[in-house]
């Protein structure tokens, strides 16, 4: 390999380096902010922080392949970028499958905290659980029975149960 041949090569993919490595420092700072914003959103609507802590990791797990298949693209890689974008859709394809679940117990919690009959302090049968209700979240309820055990139930459990409320501590009078 001659001078003439390094100086070519250099020509024809120094600039394309140079700007892979300014796009990656860019994509860093672009999602760190994301994500930082990202979860302040999920802080206000109150979500707990086991599921911001999974949404956002997912989000930044994306951004960051996305970022890489770019980057390859940009490079003249365009079958290792399409294959990286490809493992994209599989990747979500897996954790859409098993968010399902997660996502089940977030809108029944929503609407078990929206109901006014179901309140801490009820007395309730549900999913084979007499007691009182010590937590409602919403992910979870947290149902004392008479012995005096805690039970830790998902809510879609409950939304999708015979719900028997035996005494309303916390209702209005009308």
């Amino acid at each position: 390999m001659s001078w003439t041949d390094l100086q070519s090569i250099f020509l024809a993919y120094g600039s394309k380096f140079i700007l892979s490595i300014v796009v990656l420092i860019g994509a860093g700072f672009l999602i760190s902010f994301m994500i930082k914003s990202f979860e302040r959103v999920l802080q206000r609507i109150k979500i707990d922080s086991t599921i911001t802590s999974l949404l956002s990791d997912m989000l930044r797990f994306i951004l960051w392949i996305l970022t890489i298949a770019l980057v390859l693209n940009m490079l003249g890689f365009k079958e290792i970028s399409l294959a990286l974008g490809g493992s994209i859709a599989v990747v979500a394809l897996g954790l859409s499958k098993s968010i399902s679940s997660v996502a089940s117990d977030l809108i029944s919690g929503i609407f078990l905290l929206a109901d006014e009959d179901f309140k801490v302090g009820n007395l309730v049968e549900t999913s084979g659980v007499k007691g009182i209700v010590e937590s409602l979240d919403i992910r979870k309820t947290k149902i004392r029975d008479e012995v005096g055990n805690l039970h830790i139930i998902p809510n879609k459990k409950i939304d999708g149960s015979n719900l028997i409320i035996v005494d309303f501590n916390n209702r209005k009078s009308p």
